[in-house]
């Protein structure tokens, strides 16, 4: 498996300017608009990127849970999953760091490429 970079280069100012909306991001998944309408900030649209892919994750495992029995498994694996996820995005972009999630960040990185800086 091919690795991927785990950030591109980015100014203070980016990060400065986008950590507190990066981190609502996870927190409120609509808001990722925000992000990938700021073309010029690279940081944001990293953190854009991990929860386009956390919000890909979720409607999939949502998909699953309409069997009834994958009700009773699948519901409480993808809250415990969103849950870890969006604590590790958020600390992530409050501390200004660029670090993909465990196990389906480099899928965003992989799938949502063409999200960057334009």
């Amino acid at each position: 498996m091919e690795e991927l970079p785990t950030s591109d280069v980015y100014t203070q100012d980016e990060i400065d300017s986008a950590k507190a909306l990066s981190a609502i991001c996870y927190v409120l998944p609509i808001i990722v608009l925000v992000p990938l309408i700021q073309k010029d900030n690279s940081y944001a649209l990293f953190h854009a990127r991990q929860v386009l892919i956390m919000v890909v994750l979720l409607l999939g495992l949502s998909v699953l849970g309409i069997v009834p029995f994958f009700v009773c498994v699948v519901g409480p694996v993808s809250l415990v999953a969103w849950l870890t996820f969006a604590v590790i995005g958020v600390m992530n972009s409050i501390n200004g760091r660029a670090q993909m999630l465990p196990v389906i960040g480099v899928y965003g990185e992989r799938w949502f490429a063409g999200v960057r800086k334009g």
